[in-house]
């Protein structure tokens, strides 16, 4: 636990000293958890894509839209979500993403019926709305309740909760909804299991989960506590603090995550396009991609508090996402099946921790910009992109097959991957804390 006290060099004023909390662990488990379950509702049902097609009577693309529907809504609503976020602070945006996640839960309860897809959709658009409000707290919550050598880590713990919802979205699906039962019955078990473990978490989100600890975790967050009445907002869009570097590192960023939704999104369409009754292997399939996933960003976020190699973890998840996207599409064509498995788990490790190193790295690119607003914005971009390009390579699925599908998402990454190598490795905040513990020891 730290507890230092540093005078300012410019000021009379003294900074807080600084202290961690056991709490803080408390704080990004709650968050975890609701963003957890916000997440298994993007991959509900196009994880089951053709059986929720026959029950609804509606087209494959529609049910595509319950998972594109978080993409479009996020780039709207991000910048006044950003502007809450900054505005009101974390307890408020908490509220914002947990009583939403809530609420769309809630309505689809009521969307058992033939002739209610609308219900569902307007769930799906309270669910997708409270995105907003989870995607940009991460860096938020690490930056304001961890110590500088603990925050690449947490972010990418924070990272985890709609990821591993999209893994246990697609294995929590095909085990309780099948085309062969009563398939309303089963979706009507599938909203009422939602909604049970979202009421309770609501409940303690509304109880408790404080805005900021009582004393800052770190010296940056002191100064920035004892600067917050001047009212001096940095700006993420000045020349200064939005370098050209960011500018090619968001279109990296985009790019990457936008083959990944589109893979989550069509992933029982390409399975089911080489293998026949396979909709319960396409959601096993997307479960291991999720869940290996998980372990590669715990794995990178340790890597990265010990290495601060941003840069190149970025560059190498991009070549390794790039071959295993090949491979995959080489394992569908010789319909092996336990090649897909392990091909997709392998994409997973890979790609999946790109979200909290990407994150990261656009932090330290624009720090000291407030963090929620560069991960709102490289996650708006991101959404932006995978809207275009889950659209357009589904409609390539449809006229012209699976094989060209995925080959146009193996180009996309290639092209990701050269991009990626433009960014410049300029490690703002880095030079900052390291300042920033060398005055300590010279105070000492």
């Amino acid at each position: 636990m730290e507890n230092n006290l540093l005078p300012d060099e410019n000021s009379n004023n003294e900074l807080l000293p600084t202290k961690l909390y056991k709490r803080r662990w408390y704080i990004l488990m709650v968050f975890v958890y609701y963003a957890f379950v916000n997440g298994i509702q993007m991959t509900e049902y196009s994880s089951i894509t053709d059986v929720v097609s026959k029950y609804y009577k509606v087209s494959h693309f529609m049910v595509n839209w319950t998972s594109l529907l978080y993409m479009i809504l996020y780039p709207v609503l991000m910048i006044p979500a950003s502007y809450i976020i900054e505005k009101k602070g974390l307890r408020v945006a908490s509220l914002f993403g947990c009583f939403g996640t809530t609420i769309g839960t809630l309505i689809k309860l009521f969307s058992i019926g033939p002739n209610r897809f609308w219900v569902v959709m307007l769930g799906q658009f309270c669910t997708a709305s409270s995105l907003v409000f989870i995607m940009c707290l991460p860096p938020k919550i690490a930056a304001v309740w961890f110590k500088p050598s603990e925050i690449s880590m947490a972010c990418s713990l924070g990272t985890l909760g709609p990821s591993l919802g999209n893994a246990f979205g697609y294995l929590l699906t095909v085990s309780i909804v099948n085309a062969s039962d009563d398939i309303g019955q089963n979706l009507s078990i599938l909203c009422w299991v939602l909604a049970i473990l979202i009421i309770p978490v609501s409940v303690t989100v509304f109880c408790y989960f404080p805005e900021k600890p009582p004393l800052p975790p770190s010296i940056s967050q002191s100064k920035y506590r004892r600067d917050a009445h001047k009212q001096k907002k940095i700006s993420l869009f000045k020349s200064s603090n939005f370098p050209l570097g960011f500018f090619i590192h968001l279109l990296a960023y985009a790019t990457n995550i936008g083959v990944f939704s589109t893979v989550i999104i069509l992933l029982s369409e390409f399975v089911n396009a080489y293998f026949q009754n396979a909709v319960e292997d396409a959601g096993k399939m997307g479960f291991c991609m999720m869940a290996f996933g998980l372990f590669g960003s715990v794995a990178f976020g340790f890597y990265l508090d010990k290495t601060h190699k941003y840069k190149e973890s970025c560059i190498f998840i991009y070549l390794v996402a790039t071959v295993s996207i090949m491979l995959l599409t080489v394992a569908l064509e010789k319909r092996s099946l336990i090649c897909a498995y392990i091909i997709c788990s392998i994409f997973g490790v890979c790609i999946n921790p790109y979200i909290p190193v990407g994150f990261e790295f656009g932090i330290e690119l624009t720090y000291p910009s407030d963090e929620s607003t560069v991960a709102g914005l490289l996650f708006a971009a991101s959404q932006f992109m995978s809207v275009i390009m889950a659209v357009s390579v589904a409609h390539i699925n449809v006229y012209y097959g699976s094989f060209y599908a995925l080959t146009t998402l193996s180009v996309v990454l290639t092209v990701g991957t050269l991009i990626q190598t433009c960014v410049p490795n300029d490690l703002r905040r880095q030079r900052i804390f390291k300042m920033e513990r060398h005055q300590v020891l010279f105070r000492k």
